[in-house]
């Protein structure tokens, strides 16, 4: 088991590709005691960041709030640990406070819209951190349920949101981050079949038996497709006072609409305008 960071590890970590330009985390080695560790969110910062992940959505309440900072940090933490992981280096192990973030505001822009976000940065310390080259999925799950698990308690009992939602949205989250890295890597398939590994797992609380990947293609142009990650958490969007419209992936959708938004995603992505 790896404790102390080789090159190859550090090399690894640095040439993590971003998935999102303005929104992926910077991450790096190093020690937690100068960032906010998971076990050990001050109070008044967890509400912080709950009112900073829920910005766009003034009139929500704490549980669309605590749903929102969840899968902004499972995102954050998930796009790290994914993209070691199909790079050879899975997590099995993580000791209390090993693991810790630091928020941000950045810039973005999207669709001709633009805004201020709120991101989290990530820090594993080697000294609590193992990693293992060969993948160990039981163990990546028991490691990832012990870093969210102090965190998890503390935002459900802040927001009332229950745990097992919460748990949700982090598989939602590592999902997601295992598709992408996969497409990345040019190996999709691999990193769907290991997040299924990961998510069906029975006695660990990332179970998450919704979570599922489905293959969408044109009906005019079959060759023309790609994976969509369907999520088996609820973000409580449908919760906003005057906007009840779904996202493509929302537990909300039947299959057909959900289908349908993304066939029509993917026209505009890959088929020209006449």
């Amino acid at each position: 088991m790896i404790h102390a960071v080789p090159t190859s590890l550090r090399h690894a970590l640095d040439a993590l590709p971003k998935l999102h330009a303005d929104f992926s985390p910077v991450a790096c080695w190093g020690d937690v005691l100068d960032d906010i560790a998971f076990e050990a969110v001050p109070d008044q910062t967890l509400v912080s960041w709950m009112q900073a992940a829920a910005a766009k959505e003034p009139c929500g309440d704490a549980r669309l709030q605590a749903a929102y900072l969840m899968s902004d940090l499972a995102g954050a933490v998930g796009e790290v640990l994914a993209g070691l992981a199909l790079r050879g280096y899975w997590l099995v192990s993580a000791g209390a406070g090993r693991v810790a973030l630091t928020a941000r505001q950045t810039a973005w822009e999207d669709d001709g819209e633009t805004g201020v976000a709120q991101v989290f940065d990530v820090v594993l310390d080697p000294a609590g951190c193992g990693f293992v080259q060969r993948p160990n999925h039981k163990a990546f799950a028991t490691a990832v349920e012990a870093i969210f698990g102090p965190f998890i308690r503390q935002l459900s009992a802040a927001s009332g949101l229950g745990q097992p939602a919460l748990f949700r949205l982090v598989g939602d989250s590592f999902g997601y981050a295992f598709l992408a890295h996969g497409r990345l890597l040019g190996c999709p398939l691999t990193g769907i079949n290991h997040a299924k590994a990961i998510f069906q797992i029975s006695g660990t609380k990332l179970r998450n038996k919704q979570l599922r990947f489905d293959y969408i293609t044109l009906p005019e142009a079959p060759e023309i497709g790609d994976w969509l990650r369907v999520r088996g958490g609820c973000c409580r969007a449908y919760t906003r006072p005057g906007k009840p419209n779904y996202c493509t992936t929302c537990v909300l959708r039947d299959d057909d609409s959900r289908n349908e938004r993304y066939r029509n995603f993917l026209r505009r992505k890959h088929v020209p305008t006449p």
